[in-house]
């Protein structure tokens, strides 16, 4: 069902945290509509709703009021088929995971949002003064199938930031830091990616190679923890079989939710309010801007969404010969969570989506009190989520307000 004449498709209420919506075919600031229809996440499938008053209803229990222009006119956003409001919802679903204040992050197994304390050793690896290969990534072409060839390097190199930059959080030697840190090894490690570090001296193996890593960029706090869990865990006189016992020995549990505590620097070119790994996995599914700004994609700029695509496929222990790495078989899952570029919004839907994820990126640590939530949904004055977790009411989606 697509829009016509004097009519299209508006939003009626939706409860962006959430990913439910209830949309109407109808003019815009009116109540007479030709059909209204319900979606929510998963499937965001419509389902008819007798009458619009049910959609209306929604904005008393969480859902925020319709949608508008973050331009001063709080004009209703139409839309010209369901395609574009359903696109829409899942982006806005996945834009909230963003951020220090995120659900994600809420149910992460260690103390978030961590410190913003600037660049640290993982910063030092991928930033442009790094140690690593200075030469060009390959550009991302999305039509093309098959991944870049540089995509196991890229790949390598990101899972070694994350792992450096853990390094300022273990300075206190917190329990909990220390077992998430080897719980993301052994993530790591069950998935098949393993990477050996540059100029390695030793030959050590992972994670043994991570000591000579630290050495390397100065990383005191990472190579402790890992001395003292060597100390710990692993019996003198046995050589560990790491790709077999190293995640049970010491990882503990891990699960989806565990990824929001993964710390990950600021490569050139990436937003400087990135702080964790599932940010930069999720922006080039959700954020337009990533794919149309003046620089090329490259390998690397994908290789966060790539990374944490291996982390959720079943475990890989070894290779065979000929076979694809881990990282080239996750890239195909991740191309394909790229396919909502087919789908173009309206603009102003485009600019409001935009301001949100801005907003949830920068999380409760800017311009908000201490402990405050982060921001709710798009250009309405009702809160967005209808989660209890949600209180108080925050901000919404645009910067405008009513």
């Amino acid at each position: 069902m697509t829009a016509s004449e004097d009519r299209a498709w508006f939003i009626d209420s939706w409860a962006v945290h959430d990913g439910k919506v209830f949309a109407s075919r109808r003019p815009p600031e009116s109540t007479d509509a030709d059909a209204t229809v319900f979606m929510s996440v998963p499937d965001l499938e419509a389902v008819p709703v007798g009458r619009i008053s049910t959609a209306l209803r929604a904005t008393r229990g969480g859902f925020q009021e319709g949608l508008r222009t973050n331009d001063g006119d709080l004009a209703e956003i139409p839309f010209d088929d369901l395609r574009q409001v359903r696109d829409l919802v899942r982006r806005g679903y996945l834009a909230a995971d963003l951020g220090p204040g995120s659900p994600g992050a809420i149910a992460g197994p260690l103390p978030l949002p961590r410190p913003d304390a600037g660049p640290d050793a993982g910063g030092n690896l991928l930033g442009p003064e790094s140690d690593g290969p200075q030469e060009p990534w390959a550009p991302i072409d999305l039509s093309e199938a098959g991944p870049p060839p540089d995509l196991d390097r890229a790949v390598d190199m990101v899972a070694l930031a994350t792992i450096l930059e853990w390094d300022r959080h273990l300075a206190d030697k917190e329990p909990d830091e220390i077992r998430g840190l080897m719980g993301w090894l052994g993530a790591l490690s069950r998935a098949g990616i393993t990477p050996r570090t540059a100029g390695d001296p030793s030959g050590a193996r992972f994670p043994v190679s991570l000591l000579d890593l630290a050495d390397q960029y100065g990383a005191r706090h990472l190579r402790a923890a890992l001395e003292l869990v060597l100390d710990t865990w692993w019996v003198p006189g046995f050589r560990p079989v790491f790709s077999l016992e190293f995640g049970d020995w010491i990882s503990g549990s891990w699960s989806r939710s565990h990824l929001a505590a993964v710390p990950l620097p600021v490569a050139p070119g990436w937003p400087a309010e990135v702080r964790q790994l599932t940010d930069m996995s999720l922006l080039p599914v959700i954020d337009r801007r990533f794919w149309t700004a003046p620089r090329l994609v490259t390998s690397l700029d994908v290789a966060p969404l790539v990374l944490c695509h291996a982390i959720r496929q079943p475990s890989r222990w070894g290779r065979l010969p000929g076979e694809r790495s881990a990282a080239q078989a996750a890239y195909d899952r991740a191309q394909a969570s790229m396919a909502w570029l087919e789908i173009e919004l309206p603009p102003a839907a485009e600019s409001v989506l935009a301001e949100f994820i801005d907003r949830c990126l920068a999380g409760p640590t800017t311009g908000s009190p201490a402990g405050s939530p982060a921001p709710s949904g798009p250009s309405a004055p009702s809160p967005a989520g209808a989660s209890p977790r949600w209180e108080p009411p925050p901000q919404t989606l645009s910067a405008s307000a009513s």
